[in-house]
């Protein structure tokens, strides 16, 4: 009904880029509708098995942090998302047929948690006893996140009295800064 044009609709999404070859997009991931990209940063976890006597390995992540934010631009309910990708090698060969066609590099989701107590604004990497954990800032609370079996476990949390904007870890200090 009427003549006004329909609204746009945006979806924003996670791109891997390569730098050597005029910034082309290797790979992406759409986020879901309303979802902004607020942070990212690539760091190492440890993989903690419960009951293992096996030294745990650490892997390289990229993490990004999102944020829900509705077609009027209004926070939806103060939350976001962690998402957890891997790198990983594309297969060179598909039944005997090589692809060079291919991206020689993918993402890989290996696990997503909904955060509801805010948009998640900070990560950051903490290590204690040789396992490196996720710090993450989100609203007023500061979470720190274990990875194990293929999840994301909170293991420490902090209420701030104040938008956590960043969060820097210094000795055996965590320096926030207020949005």
């Amino acid at each position: 009904l009427g003549f006004a044009p329909t609204m746009p609709q945006r979806k924003y999404e996670v791109w891997l880029v390569d730098a050597s070859s005029q910034f082309s997009v290797l790979d992406k991931y759409e986020l879901n509708e309303f979802e902004h990209g607020t942070c990212l940063k690539s760091l190492f976890l440890t993989n903690v098995m419960e009951d293992s006597d096996e030294v745990p390995e650490k892997s390289l992540f990229v993490c990004v942090g999102t944020s829900f934010i509705d077609q009027d631009g209004e926070d939806l309910a103060s939350k976001g998302r962690l998402l957890l990708f891997q790198i990983k090698k594309a297969k060179a060969k598909s039944r005997g047929v090589v692809d060079r066609n291919a991206p020689p590099l993918h993402l890989n989701l290996r696990s997503e948690k909904e955060i509801t107590v805010g948009p998640v604004t900070s990560l950051s990497s903490l290590k204690s006893e040789d396992i490196y954990r996720v710090v993450l800032g989100a609203g007023a609370e500061v979470t720190v996140e274990q990875w194990g079996s293929g999840k994301l476990t909170q293991v420490g949390f902090y209420h701030a009295h104040m938008q956590v904007q960043e969060i820097v870890l210094f000795k055996t200090f965590f320096l926030l800064s207020d949005a």
